[in-house]
């Protein structure tokens, strides 16, 4: 475990209720890279929204994504974790071309541009992309020679209607105010653009089995855990209108990740377990389960496609 101290923490209302009346849920602690700390895991009484409180300040934010946090790691060169990263993110681009056959779209959190470069295969598709680390957009531009804007997104200054589609995977739930981030999505959106966004999903499997364990929590990095309820009412507030909400990856390797925190915690894990989890086919041989849980709205993450109003 790091020495770290432990940086400045704020206390905060509920950012889709704006109340400040929650039930503690469990004492979260960064169970994935160690650094020291508790961070109230609550629930609003009001809304249901799920956030930690206290949690650290945006300004301390950085410290707890060190240098080899999993997005910010460049393309892999072994052979199957391509094909397996291949697969995923041409996913993530069909999820984007059955809504639109082309058009400008804006990656935020785009980390190191690899969805992106792979969107860009699309010549009817002029993509850009937004991340906070300078190290990940660097590597985002002059290895991949995109446009990439580093800040947060309030920083890039987009016009106003500028984009037909964004999209943000797996960020929301580390933004300190979502609903000002969907405000801003929203200015940029063109009329009868599309959000597609995707958060840790707080009604899935996972979560049910795993509790304070759960990946999904990712604590302190995710500051907010969303069910299908309050991602719904949390795009409506910024008024975009949620049109299907639905799961198509995640599935394994957050299994595994989850079940690994649970070992440790237990004091039970060790090399076997290690290798046992991350044999890289049991991702192949378990995807008709994973798929079906997705299929049942289960799924370890949500997606949901919302739509700004012409």
């Amino acid at each position: 475990m790091t020495s770290l101290a432990i940086p400045a923490t704020e206390y905060v209302s509920c950012a889709l209720c704006g109340h400040d009346d929650a039930t503690l849920l469990h004492q979260g602690r960064d169970y994935v890279y160690g650094y020291p700390g508790e961070f109230p895991v609550v629930r609003c009484n009001h809304c249901g929204l799920t956030y930690l409180n206290p949690r650290p300040t945006q300004a301390a934010m950085p410290r707890y994504y060190p240098a080899n946090y999993e997005p910010y790691r460049p393309a892999p060169t072994h052979w199957l974790p391509r094909l397996h990263q291949t697969l995923r993110y041409r996913n993530r681009c069909r999820v984007v071309t059955r809504l639109r056959a082309g058009g400008t779209l804006l990656d935020v959190g785009c980390s190191t541009g690899i969805f992106l470069a792979e969107m860009r295969r699309h010549s009817d598709w002029e993509v850009w992309g937004v991340e906070p680390n300078a190290e990940a957009a660097a590597y985002a531009r002059d290895a991949l020679h995109l446009t990439v804007t580093t800040g947060a997104l309030a920083d890039a200054h987009f016009p106003d209607a500028h984009f037909d589609v964004v999209t943000m995977f797996d960020v929301l739930e580390h933004v300190h105010a979502p609903r000002e981030t969907l405000r801003e999505i929203r200015r940029i959106l063109r009329p009868g653009g599309y959000l597609i966004c995707s958060v840790p999903n707080l009604d899935s499997l996972d979560a049910q089995l795993f509790g304070a364990y759960w990946i999904g929590y990712d604590v302190p990095r995710h500051l907010y855990t969303y069910s299908k309820r309050t991602l719904v009412a949390m795009l409506q507030a910024e008024e975009l209108r949620p049109q299907k909400l639905f799961s198509f990856y995640g599935r394994y390797t957050a299994f595994a990740l989850s079940l690994r925190i649970l070992l440790k915690a237990q004091g039970r894990f060790n090399a076997l377990w290690q290798r046992m989890l991350f044999f890289p086919l049991w991702r192949w041989w378990l995807l008709p389960y994973f798929y079906g849980v997705d299929q049942i709205g289960k799924g370890v993450i949500i997606t949901a496609y919302a739509r700004k109003d012409e």
